[in-house]
């Protein structure tokens, strides 16, 4: 049986490539760029499984007319090989900028459930973490949200043995007045994370440790169902 999950991934990922290389990926775009649509189908799978679908190191070794440049036909092979067996699939190590810059957005929506009286009947939030990067070689960047976030599977591990980490969050719609006698803690009930991120420095302390991706990319999805500070209010009339 397939993995009704990897397929529709997979989708969403070759979709995100698609607009990398055309702007769009709509039926005009793959009607003109049809042989580059077909050659990086034969590159991004192989026997029907998903193997490298980074843009950085297919622009490297994809050599359709459309997309070569001055630095892809001067690339060696031997730089090929490595961009595309490399741990860091996912950037390149020739980047150069003049100025060293990154830009984090904090991006939350809130969904709320109100009775007719205005009491909240159920509230969470969901978050994104993205970043734009342009920054010259292989950084290692660092993040730490207050330098307090804990999963909710770990406080709840924490608390059977007797252990209760709490964490403070003071911005955005988590966290803040209203929370309850826990003061301004946060539970992340769920965590996702991009493939360049280091699990086991979080796992340990904490800590968000990635080398990033060149351009723009979501380097975190959250979502909490703790202590959500409202962002307005609801009166009934």
């Amino acid at each position: 049986n397939s993995n009704a999950a990897l397929v529709f991934e997979f989708l969403y990922r070759f979709l995100g490539l698609g607009v990398s290389y055309f702007g769009r990926f709509d039926e005009e775009a793959i009607k003109n760029n049809f042989a580059l649509v077909y050659e990086l189908l034969d590159e991004v799978l192989d026997f029907g499984y998903p193997q490298n679908i980074e843009v950085d190191t297919l622009k490297l070794y994809v050599t359709t007319e459309s997309v070569k440049s001055k630095s892809l036909v001067a690339e060696p092979p031997q730089s090929i090989t490595m961009q595309a067996t490399g741990a860091t699939t996912w950037r390149r190590n020739d980047i150069v900028y003049k100025k060293n810059e990154a830009f984090v957005d904090v991006i939350e929506s809130v969904n709320l459930i109100l009775s007719a009286k205005g009491t909240v009947l159920r509230a969470d939030v969901q978050g994104q973490i993205v970043m734009r990067s342009f920054l010259s070689g292989m950084p290692e960047c660092k993040f730490g949200l207050n330098d307090k976030l804990v999963l909710e599977a770990a406080a709840t591990e924490a608390a059977a043995v007797g252990r209760v980490r709490q964490v403070g969050a003071r911005s955005g719609a988590v966290g803040g007045a209203g929370g309850g006698g826990d003061g301004e803690t946060v539970e992340i009930a769920d965590c996702q994370f991009h493939q360049s991120v280091r699990l086991g420095r979080f796992n340990t302390d904490r800590t968000i440790s990635f080398i990033p991706p060149d351009g723009e990319f979501e380097m975190m999805r959250y979502r909490t169902t703790e202590n959500v500070n409202l962002p307005f209010k609801v009166l009934p009339v």
